[in-house]
């Protein structure tokens, strides 16, 4: 993290709890993944998509209400396609194997997948036995259950989660040590500790005292500008955004002074603490000003795309527009807000796809049989991730949600009114 001449010890932690913390990379992989087509018989089994809430049933953590859960709803999806079809044997495997999986069996001789962790809060899994995937995601915090079964991955959801979970930073420091550290999913993913190596901070008896004060703000000085550059490292190698500065003021004031401006451009909050605080009371104090941050970033996508809408500028609003940005990869930054769920349709193999029920005569004059329904939103993000759009799924509960509803007022939020009279998605174009 730093040079190591004012720097007497420097010690690195990373959290291994075997859970999935920045689920951002495994979300790009499974997006990119080949969608099904009904075109090829041997290539018609949907993906079966399943998010657990795999928090125990009150006091007895050996009970999991979404076990039985997952169970019911597989089956149910599992009775909606023909016996004996490559669909639905193909899904049957992945019923059982995720059974296995969440009963901590062996999933199946060619797959090996690491067993649940026992932090685990929340699941998702990605599974098509007909194409060899098992994609199991483990987290630290809940996922709403639901499971699925479609031509792609549903991801929004974990997009979602890793949004509103993004790592943070948060550096503590005083004056001769400093602990920065990462945090996502409310854990602390990886930290970094660093002591400086001491000039004495009491002068000697019979000493110089302007001399000695010199020296000791030369070193403190120098600690700062120190701690700055390893920052600024740690958060542009990690992809960070977010930090949070705590300390007294003999160390902040230079640490805010000796930040570059790629630094301090990502200080969102400024707080006192002391270095002895332990780090899941830091997380504590530190989340609602992640969290905080998070919401600035989506009302500042969502006002940066309407004035662009509303000046005429690159930019797109509606399921119809921001679909055809999306496959013409021109899409810069998308938003859409977190309960917006469209019927749509795709043929895959003719790479057409609409909006709302599938036609009576294909657009490009292909077989209307090989055109298949697909949620709208899911092919969204799907086609956000694979053309690398910053995308955010804006919170549609404003604060106070039930008691604003008492009063008769409107309880979603303000970004989330902005992107309705939007058509609930829009997005800003490269050019």
């Amino acid at each position: 993290m730093v040079s190591s001449r004012p720097i007497k010890r420097l010690t690195v932690t990373h959290d291994d709890s075997g859970l999935l913390l920045d689920p951002r990379e495994a979300g790009a992989a499974l997006a990119s993944l080949s969608p099904a087509t009904i075109a090829d018989p041997d290539d018609a089994a949907p993906y079966m998509t399943a998010y657990l809430d795999w928090r125990p049933a009150g006091s007895d953590p050996g009970r999991r209400p979404a076990r039985r859960q997952f169970e019911d709803a597989a089956n149910e999806l599992l009775a909606h396609y023909p016996a004996r079809t490559p669909a639905a044997e193909s899904l049957a495997i992945d019923i059982e194997r995720i059974t296995k999986y969440l009963d901590g069996e062996r999933v199946d001789r060619s797959i090996d997948v690491p067993p649940l962790p026992s932090a685990t809060q929340g699941i998702v899994i990605v599974a098509r036995a007909q194409a060899g995937v098992f994609e199991p995601i483990v987290l630290g915090v809940p996922a709403e259950t639901n499971v699925t079964a479609a031509p792609i991955p549903a991801l929004a959801e974990l997009i979602r989660i890793g949004e509103d979970y993004e790592p943070y930073a948060v550096l503590v420091a005083d004056k001769q040590e400093a602990n920065l550290t990462f945090v996502a999913q409310g854990r602390a993913q990886r930290e970094v500790n660093v002591r400086g190596a001491g000039y004495p901070f009491r002068r000697k008896a019979g000493g110089n005292q302007r001399r000695y004060q010199a020296r000791a703000g030369e070193r403190l000085d120098q600690f700062a500008r120190t701690l700055a550059e390893g920052v600024r490292r740690e958060l542009d190698e990690w992809g960070v955004h977010v930090l949070i500065v705590a300390g007294d003021e003999v160390i902040t004031s230079p640490l805010m002074s000796a930040f570059p401006a790629s630094v301090s451009d990502r200080v969102v909050g400024l707080m006192r603490k002391d270095i002895r605080a332990a780090t899941q009371d830091v997380i504590d104090k530190t989340l609602p000003v992640a969290w905080e941050a998070e919401r600035e970033r989506e009302a500042g996508m969502v006002d940066r795309i309407a004035q662009t809408i509303g000046a005429g500028g690159p930019a797109v609003a509606g399921p119809d527009a921001v679909l055809r940005a999306l496959k013409d990869r021109r899409v810069e930054e998308i938003a859409m807000v977190d309960d917006f769920a469209i019927d749509g349709w795709s043929d895959y193999a003719a790479r057409v796809a609409g909006v709302g029920a599938i036609p009576d005569r294909h657009p490009t004059g292909g077989r209307e049989s090989d055109m298949v329904p697909v949620p709208i939103q899911e092919e969204l993000i799907r086609l956000a991730i694979i053309g690398g759009a910053e995308v955010e799924i804006v919170q549609i509960a404003a604060a106070g949600e039930a008691s604003l509803a008492n009063q008769g007022v409107n309880p979603r939020s303000e970004m989330a009114q902005q992107l309705d009279q939007l058509g609930g998605v829009a997005a800003t174009l490269r050019y």
